[in-house]
């Protein structure tokens, strides 16, 4: 039997996103690709964690840090985390800041910054966290 490796490394920020056909879904994997880009985390693969592939779940597992980014209270990205046994540190959902779903349509440049500064505002406020700009 393949022994199963975790493939992130000390420190490491996962960052997981709802990307769903409607705009928030799609505002949430957007900033989860600029969270990259500007080296807070890496984005995890939440379908390969949903498949139940090994290396994914143990990832999501054993990550320092787990943000799960969630368009609408339908809360799809938690629930696959939860249910792969592995521990949100900070969730967020678009919905409940007063954002707008609307299935079809793009994200829009003012939802991203919504969803940044109050994911910023969330880590700030837990563990001292500034902003990589």
């Amino acid at each position: 039997m393949e022994e199963k490796k975790c493939s992130c490394q000390t420190g490491t920020v996962i960052v997981y996103s709802c990307s769903g056909n409607a705009n928030l879904g799609q505002a949430c994997n957007e900033l989860a690709q600029r969270l990259m880009e500007r080296g807070v985390g890496r984005m995890g693969c939440l379908a390969g964690v949903g498949g139940h592939v090994p290396n994914m779940v143990l990832s999501a597992q054993s990550a320092d840090e787990v943000i799960v980014l969630d368009g609408c209270q339908m809360g799809c990205a938690l629930k696959i985390i939860e249910h792969a046994e592995a521990k949100a540190s900070f969730h967020l959902v678009a919905t409940d800041l007063g954002l707008a779903k609307k299935n079809g349509k793009r994200w829009s440049e003012d939802e991203v910054k919504v969803l940044d500064e109050e994911l910023t505002r969330l880590r700030r406020s837990r563990n001292g966290f500034v902003r990589i700009e």
